[in-house]
Order: structure tokens, then sequence, then C-alpha cells
């Protein structure tokens, strides 16, 4: 991958999955999606919310700019009934 490549991902419903870039890659995820669950910002010993929605009635989209590396990657835990996404870009 290089500077500029979009990159995404998928979790099944029901699972906590992590995107964490190669050693010297950065990325800015723009959007994350989750349904009644969180997104975490984790360093593999202390994972912290950064969004925590919960709701019944709609999905979070959250557009946002999180820059995450090899240290400082974000963790999603998907609903029971839907699953979460995340998009975003390559920047380094």
């Amino acid at each position: 991958m290089v500077s500029g490549d979009i990159v995404n991902g998928i979790g099944a419903v029901n699972t906590a999955f992590s995107f964490i870039p190669a050693l010297t890659v950065e990325v800015c995820v723009t959007q994350a999606l989750v349904y009644t669950h969180w997104t975490d910002l984790d360093d593999g010993a202390n994972p912290q919310p950064i969004f925590q929605w919960h709701t019944t009635t709609s999905n979070n989209s959250i557009p946002t700019k999180i820059m995450i590396n090899n240290t400082n990657y974000i963790t999603m835990r998907a609903d029971p009934v839907y699953g979460a996404v995340y998009t975003g870009i390559q920047i380094k």
C-alpha cells in the first residue's frame, strides 16, 4: 500500500475487530459506522472509547478524522444484529 490508498473494513455481526496499520503506515479514518456499540482507540493494553453512541432507532454514522498507526489503532465492537464498518485513507 502507498499514501493515498483507500482502506476499509467490515466487521461481522456480534464481533470485535481491530484495524492495525503496518509498522510505518499511518491512516486517517474518515468514517465509522456502528449500530449500538462503540469504537475504541486502542494501544493493545488500554482501549478507550472514542465514540460510544447507543440507539435503537438508527445507525450511527460518524464522520470523523481519526489518525491511527501501528501503536494507536481502532477496535470496533459490532452489534448483535448489525456489523460495523470503517473507511479512510492512508496518509503515510
